[in-house]
């Protein structure tokens, strides 16, 4: 994040309570509200919104159900919240539900470490990022199990990413900041001894995934998992590769998005963006270009100069066309917008979401298929969500209130021919059960096969609604040919495929 972030919580500046303007068809709410939030997580199960605010001395996590007011989870001491500093990250384990030893919350903030005092620690003093865990009993969470911890900073207080996301394999990614060092000599971004600068992949408890790319190289830290990168403050999973979806706040020039890749290297601070930033005495060997980047004096559409990277979204309620698009925003561009991913791994399509995400910190999809962000200037959390459920999205005459059980695909609506394809075309009971269920799926021809043929052969007289697949409220010669194709399977597989 820019120095205007940090501006803006030390003058405490608020704003209203106030929705923001989404798409037609969607609608935005403010559902919670805090002071300085900095991300959010849904508690598995409860679909309770945990909310962490930054923080001073103090750092405060809040959990709030629909209808009910904000109640103090945890409260942090000894936390440095100057400048970019504070509590930054939340995440749920994945085994939350499997029982009361595995309720882990993991959270990620700047420790304060004085020289002497109630939050001196023994060893060095300095403040350090570090990434710890809780476990929740009664909406409450106690007992800090400290599971990694970056070096000492400097005296910079920004670039100190912040972003927990688990992975499919269950391990833990963890976004650091290079602390500012890109001015330095041996800037910590191209330093891989140092965790700064980088994303890191650990275990849940700490230990090191033996697959991760530096395992067991003297000098380089194992916890890397990719480097070269100046303040991933905001970064995501797609939960249906596993792809890491990496947003690099940049310095002068370039805000970018970047592809998570084992071993990478972003190049940065060789590199902002696309362009050459300073000279390096080693230039990066293979580094790995960004997926999608803007300039910050770029003509709109787009522009800002402080990205915040969301999900990939997918199987919520938005409408089919924002299924596998990838939602981010700026912070001080105060906005959020989508793009498509190719098949070459390059955001394409970029549209704009919302024009008036004020001041948006963090981006996830709620359980309820709503996108939420976080509002730090005024302490708002939105939730946007799909309004209505009154667009054909697959143009088939039927929309999903008029009954269309998949708006995303034409075969499947409201009177559609109930035809041997593992899908519920006509959008009563379940797959293939009209069709299949007649023409006996253990793939013996009998009898009962015979006689329901046989009454596709019916005049047209309205009494053969039973057989009349198509759905034109005439038993002819269209439901024959439904049924030829079923008959066709018969001897090759017990369903049809």
């Amino acid at each position: 994040m820019k120095n205007a972030l940090r501006l803006l919580v030390a003058l405490g500046v608020a704003g209203s309570l106030r929705a923001a303007t989404p798409p037609s068809g969607f609608v935005d709410t403010v559902v919670a509200s805090a002071s300085a939030p900095t991300a959010i997580a849904y508690e598995p199960g409860s679909q309770a919104l945990f909310v962490i605010e930054k923080g001073s001395v103090e750092a405060r996590v809040l959990r709030k159900t629909p209808g009910s007011p904000a109640t103090t989870a945890l409260t942090i001491p000894c936390v440095d919240g100057s400048g970019e500093r504070g509590l930054l990250g939340i995440a749920f384990d994945p085994d939350y539900l499997a029982g009361a030893a595995s309720r882990y919350v993991y959270l990620y903030y700047t420790r304060l470490v004085p020289a002497s005092g109630a939050c001196a620690l023994a060893g060095t003093a300095g403040s350090r990022n570090r990434v710890v865990r809780y476990l929740e009993s009664s909406g409450t969470l106690s007992g800090e199990q400290m599971i990694l911890e970056g070096p000492v900073l400097n005296a910079a207080t920004n670039h100190n990413a912040g972003t927990l996301r688990f992975a499919p394999d269950k391990t833990l990614f963890v976004s650091m900041g290079d602390n500012d060092t890109d001015a330095d000599p041996a800037p910590a971004s191209r330093n891989l001894n140092d965790l700064r600068g980088k994303i890191l992949r650990i275990r849940r408890d700490g230990s090191i995934p033996p697959d991760n790319p530096f395992v067991g190289q003297a000098g380089r830290r194992a916890e890397i998992w990719a480097w070269g990168l100046r303040n991933p403050f905001r970064f995501s999973i797609d939960p249906q590769t596993g792809i890491p979806w990496i947003a690099d706040v940049g310095e002068n020039r370039w805000e970018e998005i970047d592809r998570g890749q084992s071993g990478g290297d972003y190049g940065y601070p060789c590199l902002e963006g696309p362009d050459t930033f300073q000279p390096c005495g080693v230039p990066p060997a293979n580094p790995i270009a960004p997926a999608y980047a803007y300039h910050h004096f770029q003509t709109p559409p787009v522009s800002g100069n402080s990205i915040t990277g969301g999900p990939v979204y997918r199987n919520g309620t938005f409408p089919a066309a924002y299924q596998g698009r990838i939602f981010f925003g700026d912070y001080t561009g105060w906005w959020i917008r989508s793009g498509a991913i190719d098949a070459q791994g390059m955001i394409v399509d970029v549209q704009l979401f919302m024009p008036d995400a004020i001041s948006v910190v963090d981006i996830v999809q709620a359980p309820s298929g709503c996108l939420a962000w976080v509002d730090i200037s005024s302490g708002a959390v939105h939730e946007t969500c799909a309004s209505a459920f009154d667009t054909d999205t697959d143009g088939d005459g039927f929309t999903p209130a008029e009954g269309d059980c998949d708006d995303a695909d034409a075969s499947t609506h409201p009177g559609a021919p109930d035809v041997c394809d593992h899908k519920n075309n006509d959008c009563v009971g379940a797959a293939d059960d009209a069709t299949c269920a007649a023409f006996d799926p253990t793939g013996g021809v009998d009898g009962e096969d015979l006689a329901v043929l046989g009454r596709a052969f019916t005049l047209c007289n309205g009494t053969g609604a039973s057989v009349d697949y198509t759905h034109d409220g005439c038993a002819d010669g269209d439901d024959l040919a439904v049924m030829a194709a079923v008959w066709g399977c018969r001897g090759t597989v017990p369903i049809c495929p």
